[in-house]
């Protein structure tokens, strides 16, 4: 059984894209494998190619538990082929993702409850990164052009 503590990060992977892979598989992880599995490889354009989501990227789900466990350590995880706004962006999609699930209807159903609950405990627990203060604008920079 895939635990509910792990598929809630591993959600982080759908819309990632595969500059979180690196030198791995960006199909891969366990949610990738289980997709392929699932979905037996399928190719539907726009939505599946192999099974998977179409942006799906397999190392976003570690880069997004590492940049909940240590918010302040997130520019350490960047590198030639991972950005920071790679990683921003990650975020937001994940973040935009559990806060459909906790507030999507309740089902007879105790696993779709836990994730729920799940999802609602990290939005209390993570802040967007849209809710930065940024210093204010420049003259210039107010110009209308």
């Amino acid at each position: 059984m895939y635990p509910i503590e792990d598929l809630v990060y591993d959600l982080a992977n759908i819309r990632a894209g595969p500059r979180f892979a690196g030198d791995d598989a960006p199909l891969g992880g366990r949610l990738g494998a289980l997709c392929q599995r699932v979905y037996e490889r399928a190719d539907h354009p726009g939505y599946l190619e192999m099974g998977v989501p179409v942006h799906y990227g397999a190392g976003a789900a570690e880069v997004i538990r590492e940049v909940i466990a240590s918010p302040n350590g997130r520019y350490k995880i960047t590198s030639d082929s991972l950005r920071h706004g790679d990683v921003e962006r990650a975020l937001m999609e994940w973040r935009s993702l559990i806060r459909h699930l906790a507030s999507a209807p309740d089902l007879e159903w105790e696993r779709w409850r836990a994730l729920k609950t799940a999802a609602q405990e990290l939005l209390g627990r993570t802040s967007s990164p849209a809710f930065f203060d940024f210093p204010p604008l420049l003259a210039a920079q107010q110009r209308r052009v």
